[in-house]
């Protein structure tokens, strides 16, 4: 395939793209076998019409139209790949393209593309290094005392006393701010006492308690809690204790020890404590560093990110929180009012967040390509197989997404993020004292922010 790009202007380039007429009648072909599979025709067993007569039925305009449907997106896919741009808006077809059987296929368009722009510092990537995974005792006891609390057995409780820990309470609730009910009466919830399973307020104020009791106090959700009717307000909480269970907590002994694990002893237990916990602390190491790598990356390549992008970021995000409340019952604009704000304020603070992720994933693409990059079909195959194991997926379902344009691009961009990754990692230059600062170029830097978002979070003269 044959792809002349040319740069009308900073923003904006022209490409011509000739597709040979192999691929042309290779499109047409698809489209005779799905047509032959999907059709039932009277005489003919499916996948067995003959071309003649599915062209009968459906006119060579028809089959001509499918198959530009058919070929168009990877066309355009494999232009904009090979003539290593980051598309900004649509593309502008002039003319729109026709396709003929046996010949090649012409395509020309317009698009707006990100300007040209060099990569920050990346040879060398320096990050701060913690050399010594430490697990301190207190650490491993801890944990133990935490297995001991899961393993313990329950009972109705028979002392004349109030709830504590690590007791198992059952309670009724209501969750009311500025006289409204934002929880109706809830009944029959079942906590258990010190496991962090409310806010530290709510359960300050259970601890004590005996059945039957009422208590009123007021409580100051957090602004990030994870239910959105309730984050950020100052509320009135009602509980009413119905029961308390004693816990039994298990001592540490052979039976206990076959029933976790089957350990030898109480050392080959606290040892493999001992190296989980290892294990957890080098993953959030490796973790924190490749947050550091990119973040380098971020902060040495300057280019201004186009404000449409931003706002496709930020429009994506709540597109997802809309499907997500909608689960639940709820609308997107009850989630921003609950939390005194509307949806052009919410948007307007996602602003900087969308940006950064933006900018991420055009210095990841623009590395890709710079390096040479390549995806390979038993990359994807693989991909998809692990996608299909993760969410149980039978072959039929494996087919259908085999054919998801989007579902394909999604499998791409995460095979492509984990080989730029796996390529920054390789240039990290680990230190023992924190990373210095990145050189910068001050005047883009000053350009970079002038452009961006003011302190509001909204661009200046944005439409919203």
């Amino acid at each position: 395939m044959e792809v002349k790009a040319n740069r009308i202007d900073n923003e904006n380039i022209e490409i011509e793209i000739t597709a040979p007429k192999e691929m042309v009648d290779k499109a047409i072909s698809r489209v005779y076998q799905q047509m032959a599979s999907g059709q039932a025709i009277k005489g003919f067993r499916k996948g067995k019409v003959p071309r003649e007569v599915i062209k009968s039925m459906v006119g060579e305009e028809g089959i001509a139209a499918e198959a530009l449907n058919d070929l168009l997106p990877d066309v355009y896919e494999k232009a904009i790949e090979q003539s290593k741009i980051i598309p900004i808006g649509e593309p502008e077809f002039d003319p729109f393209p026709t396709l003929k059987a046996g010949e090649a296929l012409e395509v020309k368009f317009k698009l707006q593309a990100l300007p040209d722009f060099e990569l920050g510092e990346y040879d060398i990537i320096p990050v701060q290094l913690n050399r010594e995974v430490k697990v301190e005792e207190s650490e491993v006891e801890e944990a133990v005392q935490a297995m001991r609390k899961r393993a313990a057995e329950f009972a109705p409780m028979t002392e004349d006393r109030g709830c504590a820990e690590p007791d198992r309470v059952t309670i009724n609730y209501e969750i009311k701010a500025e006289n409204a009910v934002l929880v109706d009466n809830r009944e029959g919830l079942v906590l258990r006492m010190g496991e962090g399973e409310m806010l530290p307020e709510i359960e300050n104020n259970i601890v004590g308690m005996k059945p039957g009791e009422n208590k009123e106090f007021p409580v100051k959700y957090p602004e990030n809690y994870q239910n959105p009717d309730l984050a950020g307000r100052d509320t009135t909480v009602t509980i009413t204790l119905v029961s308390i269970e004693s816990a039994k907590v298990p001592e540490i002994d052979e039976e206990f020890l076959k029933k976790i694990g089957n350990y030898a002893d109480v050392d080959a237990f606290k040892k493999d404590i001992e190296k989980q916990i290892r294990l957890m602390k080098v993953q959030r190491h490796e973790q924190e560093v490749g947050e550091q790598m990119i973040q380098r990356m971020v902060d040495t390549t300057y280019l201004e990110v186009p404000r449409k992008l931003v706002l496709d970021e930020i429009q994506e995000r709540f597109d997802r929180y809309e499907a997500a409340l909608e689960r639940e019952g709820k609308t997107i604009e009850d989630w921003a009012a609950a939390q005194g704000k509307d949806l052009d304020e919410m948007k307007d603070e996602e602003y900087h967040s969308a940006r950064n992720e933006v900018k991420r994933r055009i210095i990841f693409d623009r590395l890709f390509t710079q390096e040479n990059m390549e995806i390979f079909p038993q990359e994807l195959e693989m991909e998809l197989l692990q996608y299909a194991y993760r969410n149980g997926l039978q072959k039929s379902d494996m087919k259908k997404l085999m054919k998801n344009r989007e579902f394909l691009a999604h499998l791409r961009t995460e095979v492509r993020e984990r080989k730029v990754m796996r390529l920054l990692r390789g240039r990290v230059k680990f230190m023992d004292d924190p990373a210095p600062e990145p050189k910068t170029d001050t005047e883009t830097a000053k350009t970079e922010i002038e452009t961006a978002a003011p302190a509001d979070g909204n661009p200046e003269g944005e439409e919203k």
